[in-house]
């Protein structure tokens, strides 16, 4: 399967780029309709900051994105390295200082402080082989990568 895409990518570089859109917009105090590609969400926070929880924060949505990625990663490089895993479960918590949100001055950094990701796998391969199929799943996650990495953002503001 993945070889005929790296042959097509091979032959036109510019195929591998893909574009993501995602359109989001503040319709309440806290909630944000979410509309990524066909499918439409809510993002709200949770009653203590305000919101009515109608649907993850976008602190839990961030943890579940590198959770799905590193998940989806993990699919495509145990069938590049002929890795049979019967099942695979990611469990992925934050510490985040919401002081952060409100600190005027910018002494707490408003960000995650800590993020741990278990990675449970069931398979009947050797530990050197699962080791081996973690770090290609790191190496080649996108969402986790742009987590560890610094990536170039650009925020351009339109007044409407």
């Amino acid at each position: 399967m993945f070889e005929k895409m790296l042959e097509i990518f091979e032959k036109d570089p510019r195929l591998a780029e893909h574009k993501l859109k995602v359109k989001l917009k503040k319709t309440e105090k806290f909630r944000i309709d979410v509309k990524a590609g066909r499918h439409k969400f809510i993002l709200d926070e949770d009653k203590v900051i305000g919101g009515k929880n109608e649907g993850p924060s976008p602190a839990e949505l961030f943890l579940s994105s590198i959770g799905g990625c590193l998940l989806s990663t993990l699919q495509v490089w145990s069938e590049i390295l002929k890795i049979k895993v019967n099942s695979a479960e990611i469990h992925i918590s934050g510490i985040i200082d919401i002081w952060g949100l409100l600190d005027m001055e910018g002494k707490i950094p408003a960000q995650f402080q800590k993020i741990t990701i278990e990675v449970k796998i069931n398979s009947s391969e050797s530990n050197e082989r699962i080791q081996e199929l973690i770090q290609k799943t790191e190496m080649h996650c996108p969402v986790y990568n742009s987590l560890i990495n610094k990536i170039n953002t650009q925020t351009i503001i339109k007044q409407i």
